[in-house]
């Protein structure tokens, strides 16, 4: 059911909530079949609001309906405060890194270069500085990577680095 590499990769490390599906979606990280596959696996596992089941079966919805939908469980999900927004963030920053990190397709050149463009997507965060290709190497970018993502592994007490 969770089908999209990030699906399944935040269900591994047991970090899949509607908070990071949606900031997911509204960054277009995830798309609206990720969405939907979450609220149906929410569904069938008897976790669920009535909300969920209206978007696990929203497939023949319009976009606009979908998007109410979308809004209607930002509005009655008690996760989406400030300090949630925060740690989800730093979830989509651990996901991205690591998916850039652990793909072994990926020369160094290619994950520096994917680096630079994560800390411009993020908003040219502090703790993504290293990653700029005016201010890193290849190598000390790769460095800073790693740092970073152990540094979310502890904050969110996650464990997957294998650097």
């Amino acid at each position: 059911m969770l089908n999209s590499p990030y699906m399944k990769l935040l269900n591994e490390l047991k970090i899949l909530d509607w908070q990071v599906v949606l900031l997911g979606y509204d960054n277009g990280w995830l798309q609206r079949k990720d969405v939907v596959d979450f609220a149906l696996t929410r569904v069938e596992n008897r976790n669920s609001m009535d909300i969920e089941s209206c978007i696990a079966f929203s497939n023949n919805d319009s976009d606009s309906e979908f998007a109410d939908l979308v809004s209607e469980i930002k509005s009655t999900n008690s996760l989406f405060d400030e300090n949630n927004q925060s740690k989800t963030l730093s979830k989509w920053k651990y996901l991205r890194l690591y998916m850039i990190m652990e793909n072994e397709s990926l020369s160094e050149e290619e994950k520096y270069l994917l680096l630079n463009e994560l800390y411009y997507e993020f908003g040219l965060p502090d703790e993504m500085l290293g990653f700029w290709k005016y201010r890193s190497t290849d190598n000390s970018a790769i460095d800073s990577a790693w740092s970073l993502m152990k540094s979310i592994e502890n904050d969110l007490g996650i464990g997957k680095v294998s650097e």
